[in-house]
């Protein structure tokens, strides 16, 4: 499986897990934002209803007939009717009742229990109240304000804050932020000690707070609340997952792609580039005399030949750019180089789209040409024979590089159809001998061995230096000697190396 591919699939899952994830958290959200909304829902009715309640208890206040008269008995009883929560109300003196509502004047004083809890103007409340009702024991509600004591009908509050959806409690807070328990469901009230309980809830009254609610939505409710969210989560999610792979897999197809290493390697990461230097060497003495400068290509995926990324530069119209690159990390390598105080060349592959007329000045600005002709070597440009052509320009351009001090060289000669004429208005100073005239040439029965003196002999004639290329055993480099040939380069005297290992070869060579 390619990289690129399981890197997809690999993809593809946690796309899926982080998009579910991210839904799973807007529908814990959506529960989240239900209940607060719920609580501050029941913390308006719960104020109201004690604003209500209130208002009952201060107007009870207000009665001027004399306390548990057969006409304060009878106002009671007005008020209880008018109201929907209240079930009875009690006159007491300190912890006594004195008459009630629905008793009227009490032969006997009842005794209140002490209250609950106390607030704000003395306001006193009672949350489990014990009264006998038709020989039953209930728990009833009461609050009292002055010597006014109205108990609630039992259950009555819990039901204007009742929800099918959620559990609640309502409780008193101190002035040290403890809490009492008044209404509801008490195992609510852990909520208040969390901060984050799922389907949870808590809304308390304005500073000073003086009573919160708490809620929790009940599982089955939260999961058909989330339901809907989480199933359109979860085919979105695929969804989503399936676009990232899609584009993970076009992002990483144009990194791993042919085109796309190129591309980021002239753009973005030129190191990926990098030179090697193949001797070439005097036959006659075995003395290195030059190099030829060869590109590599090695990025974090892996390594390019020259036979793939040449083309894709070409394609891409990006020649110049690439040679000037190359020519740049070479001059600086060479510049280190120790040659032995010998006259060295180092001889550069050209591009002939870059050799046309109106390529003149741009050839004529560049930095990393100054900069190798500055060098302590020669710089030699090498142009395929094959792509010789006059009618391009090239001449022109070749003599304007040849003024700056650049010597010329053809390449694999001997692939095309130069003939003596063209090699000598060329104006080249050396001719290299394509590889395939050299291979088997030392066979004096070979077609190689006839045609290799001619091509030397057309080389003397147009006053070229040769160079034969390929050599790879000693018979073939004692052979092109032995015919003309002044200069050898091959896997025989050394394969394409680093600069440092160039300097080590020429010390030694």
């Amino acid at each position: 499986m390619k990289p690129n591919i399981l890197t997809t699939w690999v993809i593809a899952p946690l796309l899926f897990v982080i998009f579910f994830v991210v839904f799973i958290l807007i529908a814990v959200f959506d529960v989240q934002r239900d209940a607060e909304k719920t609580a501050e829902q029941m913390m308006q009715q719960t104020g109201e209803y004690l604003q209500s309640t209130m208002m009952v208890l201060q107007k009870l206040n207000t009665i001027a007939d004399a306390p548990c008269s057969d006409s304060f008995i009878e106002r009671l009883r007005v008020e209880v009717f008018k109201s929907d929560s209240v079930r009875d109300i009690a006159y007491v003196d300190g912890n006594r009742v004195l008459c009630s509502a629905g008793s009227g004047f009490l032969k006997s004083d009842g005794l209140l229990d002490k209250e609950d809890l106390q607030g704000a103007m003395e306001r006193k409340f009672w949350f489990n109240m014990q009264l006998m009702q038709a020989g039953v024991r209930v728990s009833v509600t009461a609050q009292q304000l002055g010597n006014y004591v109205i108990v609630e009908y039992p259950g009555h509050f819990q039901s204007t804050i009742a929800s099918s959806a959620y559990d609640s409690a309502v409780v008193a807070v101190f002035p040290d932020s403890s809490y009492y328990f008044a209404y509801g469901n008490k195992d609510i009230t852990r909520i208040l000690q969390r901060p984050f309980v799922l389907g949870g809830g808590v809304a308390c009254s304005d500073e000073p707070r003086t009573y919160c609610v708490a809620v929790e939505m009940h599982d089955a409710e939260m999961l058909a609340s989330a339901l809907p969210l989480l199933t359109l989560g979860l085919v979105l999610s695929f969804l989503l997952a399936l676009l990232g792979k899609s584009l993970a897999d076009q992002m990483l197809s144009k990194r791993y792609s042919l085109q796309g290493r190129v591309r980021r390697a002239l753009e973005k990461e030129p190191q990926n580039f990098y030179c090697v230097f193949q001797p070439i060497v005097e036959l006659s003495t075995s003395k290195t005399m030059g190099c030829e400068v060869l590109a590599r290509f090695q990025d974090d995926i892996g390594g390019l030949s020259p036979i793939d990324f040449i083309p894709v530069v070409q394609q891409m119209r990006q020649t110049w750019k690439f040679t000037e690159l190359i020519m740049a990390r070479a001059v600086e390598e060479l510049n280190r180089c120790d040659f032995q105080g010998r006259a060295f060349y180092a001889s550069f592959n050209v591009f002939p789209e870059d050799l046309s007329k109106d390529r003149a000045e741009i050839i004529s600005t560049s930095k990393p040409l100054a900069a190798a002709l500055n060098s302590p070597f020669d710089v030699v440009i090498e142009i395929l024979e094959t792509s010789i052509d006059y009618g391009s320009g090239m001449h022109e351009s070749l003599e304007f590089l040849r003024k700056m001090g650049v010597r010329i060289a053809i390449d694999d000669f001997g692939t095309g159809h130069s003939n003596l004429n063209m090699l000598i208005n060329f104006e080249a100073d050396l001719l290299k001998i394509d590889r395939s005239f050299v291979d088997g040439s030392e066979d004096p029965e070979s077609v190689r061995a006839k045609i290799l003196p001619i091509m030397v002999e057309i080389a003397d004639t147009a006053g070229l230096k040769k160079v034969a290329e390929g050599i790879e055993t000693q018979e073939q480099a004692d052979h092109v000697l032995k015919v003309g040939v002044e200069l050898g380069q091959g896997y025989f005297f050394s394969r394409p190396v680093s600069a440092e290992v160039l300097t080590n070869y020429v010390q030694n060579h």
